[in-house]
């Protein structure tokens, strides 16, 4: 059974670790490398892996975050998620310092880049 190793590479790593793969084919365990390494989807990309640290959020407050992208009403966001305004904003809080920010719109914005978000940017 095949496990796949998560190796955390820059694009332009990946790229030359493949090219030097590829050069060195020859039709067994060389091309069996390329092949399988290839498979592999780049995790991190370079604008990711030159941002830096990425923090970890628990399961909660990344559905605070979700929601804040939603709605910036933190009493529609605590009906969401069945808690109280004052939980919803203590989870706002930490999310804010864990991203280094102190906004809606930052936090959205720097989750967005580090990859912990996707969609369009924050209004």
């Amino acid at each position: 059974e095949l496990h796949w190793p998560l190796v955390v590479l820059a694009d332009a790593d990946r790229a030359a670790v493949l090219a030097v793969l590829a050069e060195a084919g020859d039709g067994t365990a060389g091309d069996l490398l390329a092949a399988a390494f290839d498979a592999i989807p780049a995790v991190v990309t370079e604008d990711l892996w030159r941002g830096g640290h990425v923090p970890v959020l628990t399961r909660r407050e990344r559905a605070v975050l979700v929601a804040l992208a939603d709605t910036g009403q933190r009493n529609e966001i605590a009906g969401r998620l069945f808690v109280s305004v004052n939980t919803v904003k203590a989870q706002l809080r930490s999310v804010y310092r864990k991203l280094g920010v102190a906004s809606r719109d930052q936090a959205l914005a720097r989750a967005i880049n580090l990859g912990l978000l996707s969609g369009p940017a924050p209004r």
